[in-house]
Order: structure tokens, then sequence, then C-alpha cells
């Protein structure tokens, strides 16, 4: 006689136990697919998606626009590039970035301490993303993009 194992489905998640700070998101993602998944997996965890930008000059508009207080940029934009994106908007503010990318090698050798999510990516790899960019109490600062 086969007997399944049923093994108990995971608790729900809720905006409370994921993060106590509620995020204004600014995404960069040129993939169209990707950028709608990251709004709605922001969305159901409780953040605001102010924007989602698909080029590197759409990143530093809205950036300036929305100052929001989080950003999920993409390294690599078929028009332009995220990681230069980061830079110039750090020349005017600190903020928190995550980088979601399928390129990780080459934004940690840029920029070795960032915080960077591999595609393809699980909601609890974005989870643990927000948590540790929330938690950095030293964000994202010009001299960082430069390393």
């Amino acid at each position: 006689m086969d007997t399944a194992i049923e093994t108990p489905a995971p608790p729900a998640v809720t905006p409370a136990i994921v993060q106590k700070e509620r995020h204004r998101i600014v995404i960069v993602e040129d993939d169209f697919l990707i950028g709608m998944l990251l709004t709605d997996m922001l969305e159901m965890l409780g953040h605001e998606v102010c924007a989602n930008e698909s080029t590197e000059a759409g990143a530093v508009a809205a950036e300036a626009k929305w100052r929001p207080s989080l950003m999920i940029v993409d390294a690599q934009l078929r028009e332009g590039s995220g990681l230069s994106a980061v830079e110039k908007i750090l020349r005017d503010r600190a903020i928190p970035i995550i980088f979601v990318t399928g390129d990780v090698y080459s934004v940690l050798k840029a920029r070795p301490q960032a915080v960077v999510v591999e595609k393809p990516f699980t909601e609890s790899c974005l989870i643990s993303a927000l948590q540790r960019a929330s938690a950095d109490t030293r964000p994202c600062t010009l001299s960082d993009a430069r390393r």
C-alpha cells in the first residue's frame, strides 16, 4: 500500500512578517514580464511601486521625479546600463539599491558590497534582499559604486 507523504504548505507571507518598513520603489528592468513580476511581488508584500523604467535615462529621471526609498535595478539594459544609472543617481543622494541580474559576477566586480539577486529568482530571494537592503545602515553611495 502506497502512502503519500504530504508536507504542510508554508504559512502565507504577510507584509508585517516580511518587513516593518514600507518602501516606495522604482524598478529598472528592460524585460517587461520580469518588471511586472517584480511589481506584483512587491505590491503583495505591501510596498508601493511608483515607477517601472526600462532604460538608463528613464531610471535617472524616475528617481529624480519620485525620490523613492529604494530602487531595484537590472545591471544590463538594452538602452544604457543599470550600473551607470546607479552611479548617476548616487551623485545626488544615497539610496538603497538592489540589483536583480543574470550577471552577478559583473555587478559584484563593480560593487563588491552590492545586494544582488540572481535571475531567475524566487520570492524568498527577493524578500531576503529587501531585508538586507533595509538593514544596511550605510545606504549605497557614489564611492561604493566606484569600487
